[in-house]
Formats: C-alpha cells, sequence, structure tokens
C-alpha cells in the first residue's frame, strides 16, 4: 500500500508539474506579447514626439515670419511716402466713382426723353 500511495503521490506531482509548466508556457506568451506592444507603444510615441517637435518648429518659423512681415508693414505704413500714395489712390477712386455715378444719372436723364426709360444704354 506505501508503494500504491507513492505512485499516487509521484503521478500527482507529474500533473502539477505539467499544469504549471503549461501555465509558466502561458505567462512566457504573454509577457512576449506583453513586451511586443510595448515596443509598439514606445515606437508610436517616439513617432508622435517627433511630429510635435516638427510642429513646433514649423509654428515657431510661421511666428518668426509673421512678426517680420508685420514690422515691415508697419515700416511702409508708417513712411510718409507710403501715406501720400494711399492718399492719392482713394482720391483718384473716390473721383472714379463720382463721375461714373454723375455720368450714369445724367445719361439715364438724357436717354429717357420722356418715355420713362430708366436704362441707361440707348437701345438700338
Amino acid at each position: 500500500m506505501s508503494n500504491r500511495g507513492r505512485n499516487n503521490f509521484g503521478s500527482d506531482a507529474d500533473i502539477y508539474q505539467s499544469q504549471n509548466d503549461r501555465r509558466l508556457e502561458e505567462m512566457a506568451s504573454q509577457a512576449t506579447a506583453l513586451h511586443r506592444v510595448t515596443i509598439d507603444i514606445h515606437d508610436e510615441v517616439g513617432s508622435q514626439n517627433r511630429l510635435l517637435d516638427d510642429t513646433d518648429n514649423q509654428m515657431d518659423n510661421f511666428g518668426t515670419n509673421l512678426s517680420r512681415t508685420s514690422n515691415k508693414l508697419t515700416s511702409v505704413v508708417k513712411s510718409p511716402r507710403t501715406k501720400l500714395l494711399l492718399l492719392t489712390i482713394l482720391v483718384i477712386d473716390g473721383t472714379f466713382f463720382i463721375l461714373y455715378y454723375l455720368g450714369r444719372f445724367f445719361w439715364s436723364l438724357l436717354s429717357s426723353g420722356g418715355n420713362n426709360n430708366t436704362d441707361p444704354i440707348p437701345n438700338e
């Protein structure tokens, strides 16, 4: 009977050992999968950090260029020559529009000739 108990104990130990081996293999495969996922996350974080750094550099360059352009525009607008040029352009444009609408008004008066036609372009 003592031999029989030892055989059962030995076979139980073998069963436990095989279960432990299977669970150890499962844990090893899960650890390997977790390691791969961790490496993928690390690579993705590195890629995102590079993208953020590039975006930050581009925004810095944009800000510098915008500031430079703003300073140049301010200096151009403040110069007396530019103010005179802008005033001249405004006067010429204003004169053109006044003459255009006066001409259109008088043309409609002349072309109506009593027939109440307000079309500025004469009919042919």
